[in-house]
């Protein structure tokens, strides 16, 4: 356990773009993304979660602009690059819960070269969410707010200083490298970071999805068609969705009904997850106000 002030944040990634292509939250006209940044001081650690996911860092192809209206501009600033080692910095626990069910699509399943050589070559640090955004349902997965597995370093924000996690021995080693700015945490800095993230889980909107399975297989078509109609078809969601593999999936299932089947029964049935981490961003980007959390909420009162 170490702890480290926010002054050493740009420092410390300044020193390792020696070793990597750091990718961090910055502004990209006036919202928080992903990008590879060119100095640590363009870095954003107070935020609630990214407009983009970490996904296209790992996946080649791009995604189309659908509409005039490009709620997705920026997802020119991801740039996916298949030479040298990566270190995403900053990461939220759902968005690392959501590679992991990634690792299995694309390590068990749809077997993806880049995208394999991409996740060996990249180095993750974590940021767990203390404040937590009023339309985050991660708790409803058990895939936030906290990170448990999946990073190598794992920062959680205390106010004036940052509590340190080191999760793996290449974390050990980035840390170890760093001694000025690491200092060793005491009893009461893990006291009031577990505090902080006990709160933080106590805040965010926890769905009822004890027997989704029969209650999906019981929703009638007219629920599915409204939703249908009012759907235009733009695929913000699934552009934005940390777990949607590639958008040839993605139009491969238009109809609503087989999309949220595929996010709620089919992943688990298959990889013994949930398809959805709960990072509330469709509901964010979406031009009719659809939002997953929302459609479970209509799926448990039908």
């Amino acid at each position: 356990m170490k702890i480290t002030n926010r002054e050493s944040i740009p420092k410390f990634l300044d020193a390792l773009r020696e070793d990597y292509r750091v990718i961090a939250p910055t502004d990209v006209r006036g919202k928080v993304n992903f990008r590879r940044i060119k100095s640590g001081k363009e870095v954003i650690t107070e935020f609630i979660n990214t407009k983009n996911s970490p996904k296209n860092f790992f996946i080649r192809k791009p995604y189309p602009v659908f509409s005039e209206r490009n709620y997705l501009e920026d997802m020119e600033n991801l740039k996916f690059e298949i030479d040298g080692r990566s270190l995403i910095f900053g990461i939220r626990a759902c968005d690392i819960n959501a590679l992991s069910l990634l690792d299995q699509f694309y390590f068990d399943g749809m077997l993806n070269h880049d995208y394999e050589r991409n996740r060996r070559r990249t180095t993750i640090i974590g940021m767990n969410c203390p404040w937590p955004g009023r339309n985050c349902f991660c708790t409803t997965f058990g895939t936030g707010p906290s990170i448990r597995k999946g990073a190598d370093i794992v920062f959680t924000d205390l106010g004036s200083l940052y509590f340190v996690e080191i999760f793996s021995s290449e974390g050990k080693q980035i840390i170890d490298r760093f001694p000025n700015l690491f200092l060793n945490a005491s009893a009461e800095h893990r006291k009031r970071k577990e505090r902080l993230m006990r709160d933080a889980e106590n805040r965010i909107n926890k769905l009822n999805i004890k027997g989704i399975k029969n209650k999906l297989e019981s929703v009638t078509d007219r629920y599915w068609n409204k939703l249908n109609e009012t759907c235009i078809g733009c695929y913000s969601c699934d552009i934005v969705c940390p777990t949607v593999p590639s958008l040839e999936k993605a139009t491969g299932m238009k109809k609503s009904k087989k999309k949220i089947q595929h996010k709620l029964n089919d992943v688990r049935e298959n990889y013994g997850k949930f398809g959805c981490v709960g990072c509330g961003r469709c509901l964010e980007v979406c031009p009719r106000g659809i939002g997953m959390a929302d459609i479970i909420k209509d799926i448990t009162r039908l």
